[in-house]
């Protein structure tokens, strides 16, 4: 307490300057402390985000490969579907994966089938005679007197 005149005893001054000194040991303690949980929760955290790198790069690195081999698979997938259908051309056999292939096949199909049918139908509206017109003698009065008489030793 302030003495008569508002200043303070020496020992006052002394017990006020110890709780200072106190209270800011406390309160660095707490901040050092408080500094030691923050800098673990983010060596925590890089440690977490390093790991989440390592894995997506890996997961990248396994999604590469898979796609490759989908690639590979759907070409073996298209090579067998044209060569099991050799009237189908292979121009008409697209496809980036199995299904697209697949419908890509029936499609063919169908215009192939269409194709087939129209043809057959021209076919069977056009006649036309089978194979060469029969043989006749030759017009005997048209040759000349050599040629009748060579015609005459062929016989």
């Amino acid at each position: 307490m302030p003495q008569d005149n508002g200043t303070f005893t020496p020992e006052e001054v002394e017990n006020v300057k110890a709780q200072l000194t106190a209270e800011t040991e406390v309160a660095r303690r707490g901040s050092d402390e408080a500094i030691k949980t923050r800098d673990q929760a983010i060596a925590g955290l890089q440690a977490a985000v390093q790991q989440a790198q390592a894995d997506h790069d890996a997961t990248t690195a396994q999604l590469a490969a898979l796609r490759e081999s989908l690639k590979d698979a759907t070409g073996k997938y298209r090579s067998l579907l044209t060569a099991s259908n050799p009237a189908i051309p292979d121009e008409l056999v697209q496809g980036e994966d199995i299904g697209a292939l697949d419908a890509s096949m029936e499609k063919a199909r169908t215009i192939v089938e269409k194709v087939k049918a129209a043809m057959k139908d021209q076919s069977n509206h056009t006649t036309a005679p089978a194979g060469a017109p029969p043989r006749s003698a030759p017009d005997v009065e048209s040759l000349s007197p050599t040629d009748k008489i060579k015609l005459g030793l062929r016989r």
